[in-house]
């Protein structure tokens, strides 16, 4: 018996679990709205964060119409969009498309980018950086004033 709890005890230590990844804090936030007579829009996102430090963002974005200019526009605006970070590491997009949508996919670790790049491309003015440092704070800010919401997801 006492191998056993010598053997959990390892198990525990090796697991790589530290004190921030007990206190991260996941949210799922989301939006849904029209984008043309025929089309909607439905906006998801996963935040995780521990305090206020925002460590990785999650977008999943999908455009339904059944007017391929629109779906064309949209995946152009989206692809403009995704090649300003294609040489960021820990910055990953995808794109999809089929007859009846385009989906948008970005992933960025905010703990592992480089946030002078992300700087660079994103201005310093009106984004989510205090002092360099990603907030949790200041994205759901800017989300709710285009209507996005946002609930605790129970770990």
């Amino acid at each position: 018996m006492k191998k056993i709890f010598i053997l959990i005890g390892i198990l525990f230590s090796l697991c790589g679990c530290s004190s921030n990844e007990k206190n991260l804090i996941h949210e799922h936030c989301s939006r849904v709205g029209t984008i043309s007579l025929d089309g909607r829009a439905e906006l998801n996102y996963e935040l995780y964060y521990t305090g206020d430090v925002l460590i990785k963002l999650e977008s999943y974005e999908s455009v339904y119409s059944d007017d391929s200019i629109v779906l064309d526009t949209y995946q152009d605006a989206y692809q403009k969009i995704h090649d300003n970070y294609k040489d960021i590491k820990y910055y990953s997009t995808e794109l999809k498309r089929d007859d009846k949508s385009v989906k948008s996919i970005m992933i960025i670790e905010y703990d592992k980018i480089d946030i002078d790049k992300l700087i660079e491309i994103e201005g310093v003015e009106d984004n989510i950086f205090d002092n360099k440092i990603p907030k949790a704070s200041k994205w759901k800010e800017f989300a709710k004033k285009v209507g996005t919401s946002c609930s605790k997801v129970d770990n």
